[in-house]
């Protein structure tokens, strides 16, 4: 496997759950095995960055504010906290996080495919198929259980 870079986009098709890790800035991150199946979404820089997602599944998965989850770091003391992605994209609803700290939410509400068309809420995400979704924090996205 080459190096994984940052501005770049990978793959992996596993035969397994597997715990996946990955150095960046000299440090090691580590992508524990989930159920339901999830993406970290992660800043390159402070403010937002864009990451590429795709559907986990061998068909189309809907694009829903209420069944997709994102679970976040509580910033009082660490524990994890998993809320639906509407909280996660309204602006103050965030638990945790005063309104003025991610005054658009952590993710953004829609994402975008390869054409640079809005797929929003009620769209469809293909399998194969991969779409940008800008997060303003790090978070995992996770997919609707099937």
């Amino acid at each position: 496997m080459p190096r994984i870079g940052p501005g770049r986009a990978y793959w992996a098709q596993l035969s397994a759950p597997t715990a996946f890790t990955y150095y960046y800035g000299g440090f090691p991150y580590t992508l524990p095995q989930h159920d339901p199946v999830s993406h970290l979404l992660a800043p390159a820089t402070p403010g937002a960055s864009w990451n590429l997602i795709g559907p986990p599944t061998a068909g189309s998965v809907q694009w829903n504010l209420n069944t997709f989850r994102v679970r976040y770091p509580d910033p009082n003391n660490g524990q994890p906290l998993t809320i639906s992605l509407l909280e996660a994209t309204t602006p103050g609803a965030v638990p945790g996080f005063p309104a003025s700290s991610y005054p658009n939410g952590l993710v953004d509400n829609h994402v975008f495919d390869e054409n640079s068309q809005v797929i929003s809420s009620g769209g469809y995400l293909s399998s194969g198929a991969g779409y940008w979704i800008e997060a303003y924090t790090e978070c995992e996205l996770l997919w609707p259980s099937s």
